[in-house]
């Protein structure tokens, strides 16, 4: 994938937020879900990372939401 289709780290949040509110059925997470911050590539798998947020009944869903995103963008612009 190009660097110029590269979601933002704004767009990942994003993507994790509707994720989030349309698989628990709570508006809430707008709120609680931090940004996301690139991080050098150095050949990992990945160039993105977010801290888990929420109770821990929320990480559960919080988890499965970023690995559900980071597994259709492991690359985010930055």
């Amino acid at each position: 994938m190009a660097a110029d289709d590269r979601p933002s780290p704004d767009e990942l949040r994003a993507l994790i937020v509707e994720i989030l509110e349309s698989t628990t059925n709570d508006d809430g997470w707008h709120a609680i879900v931090g940004p996301v911050q690139t991080v050098p590539e150095l050949g990992q798998k990945t160039n993105w990372r977010i801290d888990a947020c929420g109770s821990p009944a929320d990480r559960s869903a919080f988890l499965r939401a970023v690995a559900t995103v980071r597994g259709l963008h492991p690359y985010a612009k930055g």
